[in-house]
This record gives C-alpha cells, sequence and structure tokens, in this order.
C-alpha cells in the first residue's frame, strides 16, 4: 500500500462460478476476449488480460487451455492481433489497434497511476439504416451483443463503437478532499457515491471521471453516448434509493482533487439519477451526443442524490468506467 491507496493490481478474476460449463474458452479474434477491459485474442488462440505483474505486461484468462491458463504471455511471443468487425465478417490485423489510446499517467507521491484505453468495433449500417448490431462470444462472459444507436448515415460510412475506459475516476468529500480516504470508506477500490458517508463522519462524497478521447476523432460526429459505471462486489455497495445524477464539471487531475473538487457545470445534470442499484450491477445513463467533445478530454461528476449511497468500481477496480461512444467519421 502507497499513500493509504490500495492500488494492486488485481489478480485473475473468476468470470464463472457456477452458471459456465466449459472449462477452456479458445478465441479467434480480440472481439472475443471483450469480457474483461484490454482483452486481446493472442496468436496461440488464448485470451490474455493487462497485467503489470508480468514482465509482457498481459496475463492469460483462467480458461486458457493447457499451460496457459493464468500464466503471463511471454514477452518472445508474436504481437497480439486486434479485429475489427463489419457485420458478419471481420479481419484481422497486427497490433496496434485502431485508434487505439493509451491514455495518459497522473500520478502523486500517493501512487495512484491512471490509464485509459480505447476498444473499436465498425458497424455496417446502411444510409438508411437507424441501428446496426455486432455480437461476439467474451471469455467468461457468454454473449456479449453491440448495438450502434442513433441517427441514420447521410455518407454510407460505417459506424464505429468506441469504449473508452478512464484514465482517472476517483471520489473525494469537501471536507477532507482525500481521494485515498473516500476509496477506503468503500473497502475495496471504489468511489462512493453518498449525501452522508457515515464510514466519513457522514461527510458527502462525489465521484469525478475523466476520459481521454482519442484526437484521431477530430471531426466525426458522436451518434451516441452512453456511461457505464459497474457497483462492486462488495455487500455495502447496493442502494436501495439512487445511483447518481452526472454532472458535467471543470478539467481535474488526482492532484487538484486532493486539493478541493472541481466545480460543476451548467445548471442541470446532463443525465439524471437511475434509481436503486444492485450489487455489482452495470448502470447505464444516456448522454447527449452535443455534450462529447472528440477534441478533449470528458470530465465529469457523479453526484449523490441520496445517503443510501452506492458504490462503483473506480479507474483501478475490476471494471472501471467506460463511455461508449458510436462515431461517425
Amino acid at each position: 500500500m502507497v499513500g493509504g491507496i490500495r492500488w494492486a493490481l488485481l489478480g485473475v478474476v473468476t468470470w464463472c462460478a457456477s452458471s459456465c460449463a466449459a472449462t477452456t474458452f479458445q478465441c479467434s479474434d480480440t472481439g472475443e476476449c471483450a469480457g474483461r477491459p484490454g482483452g486481446v485474442c493472442e496468436p496461440t488462440g488464448w485470451c490474455s488480460f493487462p497485467d503489470d505483474a508480468c514482465p509482457s505486461g498481459r496475463r492469460y484468462g483462467e480458461f486458457s487451455g493447457g499451460s496457459f491458463s493464468n500464466e503471463c504471455v511471454s514477452t518472445s511471443e508474436p504481437t497480439s492481433t486486434s479485429t475489427t468487425v463489419v457485420g458478419s465478417e471481420s479481419t484481422t490485423t497486427s497490433s496496434p489497434a485502431t485508434l487505439s489510446n493509451s491514455g495518459s499517467t497522473v500520478s502523486t507521491s500517493g501512487g495512484f497511476a491512471t490509464t485509459g484505453t480505447t476498444e473499436t468495433t465498425t458497424l455496417d449500417i446502411e444510409p438508411t439504416d437507424t441501428a446496426g448490431d455486432s455480437t461476439t462470444t467474451t471469455e467468461g462472459s457468454g454473449e456479449a451483443s453491440t448495438t450502434a444507436k442513433g441517427g441514420s448515415s447521410s455518407t454510407g460510412a460505417s459506424p464505429q463503437v468506441l469504449e473508452i475506459t478512464s484514465t482517472l475516476a476517483a471520489c473525494t468529500d469537501p471536507t477532507s478532499n482525500s481521494p485515498a480516504t473516500c476509496e477506503q470508506s468503500t473497502q475495496t477500490q471504489g468511489m462512493s457515491i453518498d449525501t452522508a458517508n457515515s464510514a466519513l463522519m457522514n461527510a458527502p462524497t462525489t465521484g469525478f471521471i475523466a476520459f481521454e478521447i482519442d484526437g484521431g476523432l477530430a471531426g466525426a460526429t458522436v451518434l451516441s453516448a452512453e456511461l457505464r459505471l459497474t457497483a462492486t462486489d462488495d455487500i455495502n455497495a447496493a442502494s436501495t434509493a439512487q445511483s447518481g445524477e452526472v454532472w458535467r464539471c471543470q478539467p481535474f487531475t488526482l492532484a487538484s482533487l486532493s486539493a478541493g473538487q472541481p466545480p460543476l457545470l451548467g445548471e442541470d445534470p446532463v443525465a439524471m439519477d437511475q434509481g436503486a442499484v444492485a450489487t455489482s450491477e452495470e448502470v447505464t445513463w444516456d448522454i447527449d451526443p452535443a455534450d462529447i467533445d472528440l477534441t478533449s478530454t470528458f470530465y465529469i461528476a457523479v453526484v449523490p442524490t441520496s445517503p443510501l449511497g452506492v458504490d462503483y468500481w473506480n479507474s483501478e477496480g475490476m471494471h472501471p468506467p467506460v463511455l461508449r461512444l458510436v462515431v461517425e467519421s
């Protein structure tokens, strides 16, 4: 633990406790490894996921066959591959993936390093269509559907679905202004959204999230946008009353969050409270595409509406925040 913050990297997570019959999962393209952030299909035919504990920075999933299960990807193995899905067809190219974004790193003496990634899927949508979809099978999570929402294409170009993980996600209260203390109140790598956090002398806690958008998207049109947060697996993470409201806020860094909360922007939230949240539940807010600037980082605050708080995974947690965009060049 550095600076009181428990930022130890997660080990391999057991995705199927009882519902999955298969003991191995072999992939043919990266889209099939999307059950966890950063998953790729290695040339060996098994999924791997980010793990800084490995010299290569990646570790095979627990459903990899033979001697690969839970083992580090060898630094001598060929470069991983990425897949662009077009309708029912797929093509595989060598890394780096299209519109890959390693994000920025922000750190202080507390040791809180932040990173973000962008995953890209191309959807085959005709000019008169209003939606398209692409379905893939992901390791340990059954089927995962990707659906493009929004208006029709005037140029016939295929929209792209981008899933951007947060570069920074942390919570603070306006008294201590300590992301570390707020994180510790969740009993895990979480963000507390609570008007009266009992672990912090009933101080209100707000979540602040930054998404660094790839600069190569300038000039594209956002057809739809969604914010996705997942409640932690702690028994106290659930809320019977609130999910929190989403507001735009002024830019921030981890260092600035330790000095004070950034002011909210506008007179109204960009997305309303979604109601009760269960433990480990994914919550989705629709964001107005007009609120997304593809040339700059997207800064938001998740503001509590009830003393019955909810805890979401932060940027270092099992399921970090995701901004899902459907864009068209």
